[in-house]
């Protein structure tokens, strides 16, 4: 039995068990009972990948798995070699730490799968390694933010010597023939299951280097079978704790700020939502927090209770994603260099940006996604000089059934993380205090 495989596809040739690998390949939709196909009866709800002894490639790890030792795989089209030399003056260049060079190794061997490494662990170093592995190849880096893509270019410029290379978000990547990539490297590689997302990927129909970068590989719809087909399984892992030990990130101080919310809304959860965010004395709780505090960033979901929170602190500085890129660079800058001392930002801000000198995060919104609650404090763990640990505050909301089971997946991660978790009672000792 031979895999043959060509870009974005994979092609099997002789005979095999179908059902098995159709069954293996078969995934059920997220809320699939709400889809009108589904209750007419014209879809089951499922999503089905092998389609005429084809699949994505990215699921060749599984599919190896169900048909057994007797697979020889076969690579149709341009193979990219490594070019060694190339690599070494790399390695010796940018200074990586062990776990990085593990992680460029790993990629350049295995060609496709998710590097999985914890917020801080400098992945940005991993994708630029990869790439000069291959001089002759020609590479298209993905990410779903301009921020992302500005960091990625700071550090292909200082440790790149080539330029072989297209750094573009999803959006711009249309503009490209896509066709000419040898390689697709997707940083926040979780992101590629939206599905004009994963259609810009699975065009690279040519790229045989396929490779996924992120803290986490994961998603809280249920969706994760597209980040899978797309660019694999994860290859290898890096954990927080890992980068702790090592000193190269601070150790999180969590306190959990018990608030119990003055409306019972088991019905609607938008209404439910807009009376939190609208919640004054919640919202006082966060500017309170501010006080006497330097270097603080506070994230928010919804641009109204970003403009509430920027009218209640004084001093603060408000971004979100309707800045331009030229304003946003201006105060990323700033705030590292300490002249702004509290920063409101958007979602913008809690995925693949460097602000190392955070010494507070207050989430003003940390949201029901145990993996967005990993990446929004993973901003914060970043090392500097005088920092040797962080404050991050994080409501635990009682008295509403959508709050109190966000709170308890919150909690869940964190515990799960092995993070020192406080409840804030005490106010200067642990934060405030709100009978």
């Amino acid at each position: 039995m031979i895999i043959k495989i060509k870009g974005n596809i994979a092609e099997i040739s002789g005979n095999y068990d179908i059902a098995s690998l159709n069954k293996a390949l078969t995934f059920k939709s997220p809320n699939y009972w709400f889809s009108p196909a589904y209750k007419s009866g014209v879809w089951d709800g499922r999503v089905k990948f092998l389609k005429n002894d084809k699949f994505p490639v990215g699921f060749l790890q599984r599919a190896t798995k169900v048909l057994g030792q007797d697979v020889e795989i076969e690579y149709i089209g341009n193979y990219p070699k490594v070019d060694l030399n190339n690599l070494t003056e790399y390695l010796d260049r940018a200074n990586l730490r062990d776990y990085q060079v593990d992680a460029i190794k790993c990629g350049i061997k295995n060609r496709l799968g998710i590097i999985n490494l914890a917020a801080n662990a400098g992945k940005s170093r991993c994708i630029a390694g990869i790439i000069s592995a291959f001089p002759q190849s020609q590479f298209l880096v993905l990410a779903h933010r301009i921020d992302i893509l500005t960091e990625l270019q700071e550090t292909f410029d200082e440790f790149l010597t080539m330029q072989n290379y297209e750094l573009s978000t999803f959006q711009s990547a249309k503009k490209y023939d896509l066709i000419q990539f040898n390689g697709v490297l997707v940083d926040e590689v979780q992101t590629v299951a939206a599905n004009t997302f994963y259609k810009i990927v699975s065009s690279c129909v040519n790229a045989n280097i396929r490779l996924g970068f992120s803290a986490t590989p994961k998603r809280s719809d249920g969706k994760d079978y597209y980040i899978e087909a797309a660019v694999g399984k994860p290859i290898i892992k890096l954990e927080q704790s890992k980068l702790i030990e090592k000193g190269i990130s601070v150790k999180p101080k969590i306190y959990l700020i018990p608030y119990k919310v003055d409306f019972i809304d088991d019905k609607s959860y938008s209404r439910a939502e807009d009376m939190l965010i609208n919640d004054k004395k919640r919202n006082q709780i966060i500017a309170d927090l501010c006080k006497n505090r330097n270097e603080v960033m506070i994230l928010f979901r919804r641009i109204d209770h970003g403009k509430i929170l920027h009218n209640l602190i004084p001093d603060s500085v408000y971004i979100d994603g309707n800045d331009i890129k030229s304003k946003r660079d201006k105060i990323k800058k700033d705030f590292k260099k300490g002249k702004i001392k509290i920063l409101l930002s958007s979602n913008i801000f809690d995925t693949g940006v460097n602000l190392n000198n955070i010494k507070t995060l207050i989430l003003a919104w940390a949201g029901k996604s145990p993996f967005g609650l990993t990446q929004k404090i993973g901003r914060a763990l970043r090392n500097c000089k005088g920092k040797d640990s962080v404050e991050v505050f994080c409501f635990a909301e009682l008295g509403n059934k959508y709050f109190e089971q966000h709170t308890k997946i919150r909690v869940d991660e964190l515990t799960k993380e092995k993070y020192d978790i406080r409840i804030c009672d005490v106010f200067g000792k642990s934060g405030c205090k709100y009978d």
